[in-house]
């Protein structure tokens, strides 16, 4: 059940690593000023997987999300509340840099979210390797157009096997039938530039806000759509984070990040928020990477920090094919 319920939140893209410790309280605030009291209180072990407690004390893993989010529905709701602004919330600069590329996949049996992806040109999308095997039978719904169903009609890339993912290669593009709509990602929005303590945002829909909120109909989907103005949400060089690796291992392609996430979120892009020359102009972004776990659900690759999220900056291969 450990390995069953593990995959299930790495599946989900890392619930909330970067959050637990005092001196991060700092960093949450003034946005989100009681968000770690928030994720501090909800029902998760040291590895942030999903736990039951019974009357002598004694913890176990949570058979069903739905049961465990409904059972834990205040502290839920205040994690929602006290990290996370909804769509509605985010300005339209910034609506109108990510409506045309950013959305989620779909399950088509049972209409179920579960991966974000973005376009990477007319017809393709990137996604987490992970979310392969579902993505293979799915549709994509953009942000900015939450009412069109685009189909999924394969792989382009042949994902790794699901038991021995490496994060370097935890990214696979997936081919769309052509939705015919403008604003899509390319070269000129995507850069692997990743500044210490870069200011970025990651967004997609939420499993907690739909489940607990929302509601399950797949026609309010985009009303789960959570973002976090926390000041956590940014970007941290490698010398800063306990990897857990071997001294000189290779994490160059690693992103380090404590912007608040939740289940859904695997395949969401990384998005670097640039200062605007002037006070009267809106702020500009660049694609820096993609979102991909928690600190803990992996120890090889970028290794397991605890007190991070995980992303990789955008393959450069990824970058070139944009063009």
């Amino acid at each position: 059940m450990l390995k069953v319920l593990s995959a299930i939140a790495l599946t989900f893209g890392g619930f909330f690593g970067g959050l637990q410790n005092a001196a991060q309280a700092q960093s949450a605030g003034p946005y989100h000023p009681h968000c770690v009291e928030a994720f501090n209180d909800l029902p998760l072990d040291e590895n942030d997987d999903f736990i039951e407690t019974d009357v002598n004390g004694e913890t176990r893993l949570a058979h069903s999300l739905e049961v465990h989010f409904s059972k834990h529905r205040k502290e839920y709701l205040s994690y929602d509340a006290d990290c996370f602004s909804p769509w509605e919330d985010l300005r339209q600069p910034t609506k109108d840099f990510i409506g045309g590329s950013l959305g989620t996949l779909i399950t088509d049996d049972t209409a179920t979210p579960f991966c974000a992806a973005f376009r990477i040109a007319r017809d393709i999308l990137l996604t987490a390797a992970h979310c392969a095997q579902q993505a293979k039978h799915s549709e994509f719904r953009l942000i900015g157009y939450p009412d069109r169903r685009i189909k999924v009609v394969g792989l382009l890339d042949k994902p790794p096997s699901s038991g021995g993912i490496s994060d370097f290669d935890d990214y696979v593009r997936l081919k769309i039938s052509d939705p015919k709509l403008p604003g899509h990602w390319n070269a000129k929005d995507f850069s692997r530039d990743a500044a210490p303590h870069q200011a970025v945002i990651v967004i997609a829909l939420s499993i907690v806000a739909r489940q607990l909120i929302v509601g399950t109909s797949i026609d309010n989907w985009r009303q789960a759509v959570r973002f976090s103005r926390a000041n956590s949400a940014q970007l941290w060089p490698a010398g800063e984070v306990d990897t857990g690796l071997p001294t000189g291992a290779d994490i160059g392609e690693c992103l380090y990040h404590r912007a608040p996430t939740f289940p859904g979120m695997s395949g969401a892009p990384i998005i670097a928020i640039h200062r605007p020359a002037s006070l009267t102009l809106p702020p500009t972004f660049t694609v820096i990477g993609i979102h991909l776990r928690n600190g803990v659900a992996r120890s090889n690759g970028c290794g397991s920090p605890p007190d991070f999220n995980v992303g990789i900056k955008l393959p450069a291969s990824i970058i070139r094919m944009s063009q």
